[in-house]
């Protein structure tokens, strides 16, 4: 019980230091409105719905060295994506209407949510291992 609590300790003071997700949600809310988010968050839960699911169940999500080389090189690549579209993104100063640009938009969002959270370098950090 003393391990889990200490693991526990562990992933919530994590989970309190902004990361990419943050960011990903942030950068969201100020360009496309707070409705879009919503898709990141989402997006964002359900990669942890994963990595909790895969836990639980004693699935080990990186069993070879070469696998996580390869995770972390694509969440390398995926910062550098994130990083380079937070520079390129405008505030949004008006509010659109149009439900169909906005939908498509959601639907991104939640792709950029789930990515961001299934290559979050923390969880790789935490015990998923």
């Amino acid at each position: 019980m003393e391990q889990f609590a200490a693991v526990a300790l562990a992933h919530f003071l994590a989970l309190l230091i902004p990361g990419v997700d943050f960011f990903l949600i942030a950068r969201t809310a100020m360009t496309s409105g707070w409705r879009n988010a919503t898709g990141a968050c989402l997006g964002i839960a359900a990669a942890n719905g994963i990595f909790i699911a895969a836990a639980f169940s004693g699935i080990s999500i990186i069993s070879h060295p070469t696998v996580l080389v390869v995770i972390q090189l694509a969440g390398g690549a995926f910062l550098v994506f994130i990083g380079i579209a937070f520079m390129r993104s405008t505030p949004r100063l008006s509010h659109d209407d149009d439900m169909t640009i906005e939908q498509a938009t959601w639907v991104k969002n939640f792709g950029l949510g789930i990515a961001s959270g299934l290559l979050n370098p923390k969880m790789y950090r935490s015990g998923f291992r």
